[in-house]
């Protein structure tokens, strides 16, 4: 049988990984948009640390989205607006 890892982060870890507060994560978490604590003791929980990295790379993919959606096409060379006659005669002289 093989032995598997799981290391269990407590709140202010997931808040460090996660680069926010504690009281975001609990709302996060309230809602839904944030992995759940696993409850460890009566008096202790604490947060799967596989889950954060899952989470934070959700939110890093859902970012390259919105990026790509947003990115503006640039023009071809030949739709770009001409040089002015002006212009092409201070450039050659």
């Amino acid at each position: 049988m093989s032995s598997v890892h799981t290391e269990i982060i407590y709140q202010r870890a997931a808040a460090r990984r996660s680069g926010i507060s504690s009281s975001l994560i609990r709302a996060l978490e309230k809602n839904g948009h944030y992995p759940c604590r696993v409850q460890l003791t009566d008096g202790k929980s604490g947060y799967v640390a596989a889950e954060i990295e899952q989470w934070l790379q959700a939110r890093i993919e859902l970012r390259n989205e919105r990026m790509k959606e947003e990115a503006p096409v640039s023009p071809k060379r030949s739709e770009e607006a001409p040089v002015s006659p002006k212009r092409s005669e201070e450039a050659n002289g």
